[in-house]
């Protein structure tokens, strides 16, 4: 395991224009806590090796960097707020959730640690095909030795043969694994999966990023209601093969 941390070089005004400021203090204070952390996670989880780094650069280039250097299986990033101010357009766990190449795990900073018992794959039938990352939500079941509940909301237009064909190939893609497929009938996606994940008790949702269909219905800032349940649990941007 890789603990990073990317130290962005701040920018201070004066009367002459911008200027940097003195780098030296601020990385020996970052690489301080990450050594502080380092040790925190050996005492108390002595089975995980852990290394850590201090870069100094943009946090989203950093990490598409260590993605090439490193080859990760995974990004685990802490998210700082509510799920409402995530998916601002500009903000760095958007960004790495939708822009980075390998799938990542964004932890809502207020969450306590729990052990993971139930997953649900938020699945659109109709984008279902060769690239669906099975082998992702296996390695990730294997570790975690979770249930799997995939979940497709099923809205008025759509077309229900379709549907079922996609289904059908779906649970022959994921027949390993036995997991639990439900549907749900409901014109707003967000607060369908909302109200599934909190009375199912759902430790963490697993979505495959798209711009249109079901990513965009689920964590879109104006689904309130929706988002407000997904502030309670991890969400996996899942990666297409």
């Amino acid at each position: 395991m890789l603990l990073l941390h990317a130290y962005q070089l701040p920018m201070v005004y004066a009367e002459e224009g911008i200027a940097l400021m003195t780098m030296g203090d601020g990385i020996k204070d970052a690489e301080s806590k990450m050594d502080d952390t380092a040790l925190w996670v050996k005492l108390h989880y002595p089975g995980v090796f852990m290394r850590n780094k201090v870069v100094i650069g943009d946090i989203i280039e950093t990490l598409k960097e260590q993605i090439i250097s490193e080859h990760p299986a995974c990004i685990i990033l802490g998210t700082t707020g509510e799920f409402a101010d995530v998916w601002a357009w500009d903000s760095v766990e958007l960004n790495a959730l939708t822009k980075l190449t390998v799938p990542v795990l964004a932890v809502p900073g207020h969450m306590p640690y729990s052990k993971m018992k139930r997953i649900c794959f938020a699945c659109d039938y109709k984008h279902v095909n060769e690239h669906t990352p099975i082998d992702t939500i296996q390695m990730f079941l294997n570790f975690t030795h979770a249930e799997l509940h995939v979940v497709h909301v099923s809205t008025p237009d759509e077309a229900t043969d379709t549907a079922q064909q996609a289904e059908t190939k779906l649970r022959r893609m994921l027949e390993k694994l036995h997991p639990v497929f439900h549907t749900l009938h409901n014109s707003h996606v967000d607060e369908a999966i909302g109200h599934f994940v909190e009375e199912q008790h759902i430790d963490c949702l697993m979505v495959i990023p798209q711009k249109h269909g079901l990513w965009n219905s689920l964590f879109n800032r104006s689904h309130t209601k929706g988002l407000a349940k997904m502030n309670l649990l991890p969400v996996m941007a899942l990666r297409e093969r």
